[in-house]
């Protein structure tokens, strides 16, 4: 009893510390934000005070006490190292500030001009450090991204670069994918302009999407419903008569799967849906019953077949 009671101080310390919203290091372990090298001190400071609060030096601290209190101290101080540290790859890579994902991954940027980023899965954004004094803003992307645009008092240009295009606007909501040779913008709000070297200018309308393809190295313009394009960022993938081909790139792309069909056509069945994309595993059984297929997975190797 004596033992639990001498216990409570330093739990509620720690919990006070690292509970969600209440420190900067708490607020990054739930939310994923990196931590500068001011911070970290902060945090390091403000740790050092409360822990003097609580155990001041007046007073017989036993031999048992004083080493909990040092290991639960170390473990604080290993965690806003580990903050740091990742604070430091995030950032500081040459030129650029650099920002990536994971298969399955999903992650939340706040560029300098407060505009907004959801990055999706096996992606990778980057911008200048010296984003302030350059005449534009620009970002380079690989993959997928969900752009929410601020609008400036000047026209400033906001520049999206991708390997193949560049998605120039002053302040809307859009999408961007980059994937096998096929870019692809989709936009929301507002007004954007694609451009490819050599080519002219396409102004985009809300509601469009462009299509441009390294092999045929042409657009394709249609009407369509943005929010499909873009449900990824709610955690939500909507397939509208897409080919089993295009679906499985998607699986193959974001969640990292290698997927093979094992007779002609398959690929090119129609499919609509609507699912998590927390839980894509539950697509499998449903293409295995729409089609009369067979499934065989082996981790994240697939196979499809017919299934008589």
């Amino acid at each position: 009893m004596e033992e639990n009671e001498s216990n409570a101080p330093r739990k509620k310390l720690f919990l006070d510390l690292f509970k969600e919203g209440n420190s900067s290091l708490g607020a990054f372990e739930t939310r994923k934000k990196e931590l500068s090298p001011e911070q970290i001190a902060l945090e390091t400071q403000q740790l050092w005070k409360q822990l003097r609060r609580e155990f001041p030096k007046t007073g017989k601290i036993s031999t048992l006490r004083k080493r909990k209190i040092r290991y639960g101290l170390a473990a604080s101080l290993a965690l806003l190292m580990i903050a740091g540290l990742l604070w430091f790859f995030v950032h500081n890579t040459g030129e650029h500030f650099i920002f990536q994902t994971s298969y399955g991954e999903t992650k939340s940027i706040t560029l300098p001009d407060q505009s907004g980023v959801m990055l999706n899965a096996n992606s990778k954004l980057s911008y200048k450090k010296d984003w302030d004094q350059q005449a534009s803003r620009e970002v380079w992307l690989e993959g997928e991204a969900y752009f929410q645009i601020e609008k400036k008092q000047r026209d400033i240009k906001f520049i999206v670069h991708t390997e193949h295009l560049e998605v120039e606007v002053l302040g809307t909501q859009f999408n961007v994918k980059e994937r096998r040779g096929t870019t692809e913008v989709v936009l929301n709000t507002g007004k954007v302009k694609v451009k490819r070297a050599g080519k002219e200018p396409l102004l985009m309308e809300p509601g469009e999407l462009v299509k441009y393809s390294v092999n045929t190295e042409s657009y394709a313009v249609k009407t369509v419903d943005p929010e499909i394009y873009g449900s990824w960022r709610h955690h939500i993938l909507n397939f509208e008569d897409n080919s089993l081909g295009e679906i499985t790139s998607v699986l193959e792309d974001n969640y990292g799967y290698t997927i093979t069909f094992q007779e002609e056509g398959l690929a090119d069945e129609r499919f609509t849906t609507t699912l998590s994309s927390d839980n894509i595993d539950i697509l499998f059984p449903m293409l295995e019953e729409s089609f009369d297929l067979k499934v065989r997975r082996e981790g994240k190797k697939v196979n499809i077949a017919r299934a008589h």
